[in-house]
């Protein structure tokens, strides 16, 4: 986010004066709370800053009034003051020893993010895991899946996004709890998600490392779902008394032929060991 927003930054930090720091302040500062707030809990999927960019308007905003302070008053500027403190602002950005050592001491001072493992043991038919595909190839098999479905079918999951917009004959069930104001009020339960007897569930995402032991440690999952650990990164699970379980098995055996030439889905297919 420095990066990106380091030529406006730098325009405030040249042009800026007195007479414009109420306006500044009254810009940036509701900035700088959201982001020590920010620093204080966990941004879960906070990739590539992604919570800090609706902010780039601001500090822009700020930008566009320095610059018009100065081409209306004209009033000169003492860079021997002021480029210091702009190299002291773009060191951290740009040289990277300092960057390293910024980047280790937070990661250093910040508490570990607990981690869940699923206490059920399971093993396939291979013995072997399923290379990753990327992201979103992974998200249009889904949609490509959901859509050959028949109207009615349910799905949970929770990158759901596009699977919802392309495939409106479904019920889509929304895991990560955005668009689900029980799972946004209480929190995620494996329970409330099962209850809802999705047909078809494309596991959460693997940072969702709680959601993941909840759902594949509950007796409902294993005993009324047959599973297929990490087809399409994250796994599905079919409802075995599910109407539409034929047609699901059919329609997924087809889509995962074309992601994974040369494997076959039923050695895929979870077998629980006793000891669970």
């Amino acid at each position: 986010f420095l990066r990106d927003v380091a030529p406006f930054t730098g325009i405030v930090i040249l042009f800026g004066r007195k007479t414009t720091v109420p306006a500044l302040l009254a810009i940036l500062l509701p900035v700088a709370f959201t982001f020590v707030y920010y620093a204080t809990t966990l941004q879960i999927m906070g990739w590539f800053a992604r919570y800090y960019f609706p902010s780039i308007p601001f500090v822009v905003f700020a930008a566009f009034i320095a610059v018009e302070d100065k081409l209306k008053n004209r009033y000169p500027v003492s860079l021997f003051k002021r480029v210091p403190v702009l190299i002291a602002f773009l060191a951290p950005i740009y040289f990277s020893p300092l960057k390293i050592g910024i980047t280790n001491w937070w990661e250093s001072s910040v508490p570990v993010v607990q981690l869940y493992s699923p206490k059920t043991v399971y093993i396939t038919a291979d013995h072997s895991t399923l290379e990753p595909i990327p992201w979103w190839n992974a998200i249009q098999y889904i949609s490509t899946v959901a859509g050959s479905l028949p109207p009615g079918i349910t799905v949970a999951a929770t990158e759901y996004g596009y699977i919802a917009s392309e495939n409106l004959h479904a019920v889509i069930i929304d895991m990560a709890g955005l668009h689900d104001m029980e799972l946004a009020r209480s929190g995620f339960s494996s329970t409330r998600i099962l209850s809802r007897h999705p047909d078809f569930i494309w596991l959460p995402h693997t940072d969702y490392t709680s959601f993941r032991t909840m759902l594949l440690d509950d007796p409902d999952f294993y005993e009324n779902y047959a599973f297929y650990p990490g087809v399409f990164n994250y796994g599905v699970a079919l409802r075995l008394n599910s109407s539409y379980y034929n047609e699901m098995l059919t329609t997924l055996d087809s889509v995962f032929c074309q992601a994974y030439p040369g494997r076959e889905l039923s050695n895929c297919l979870a077998r629980y060991l006793p000891a669970r």
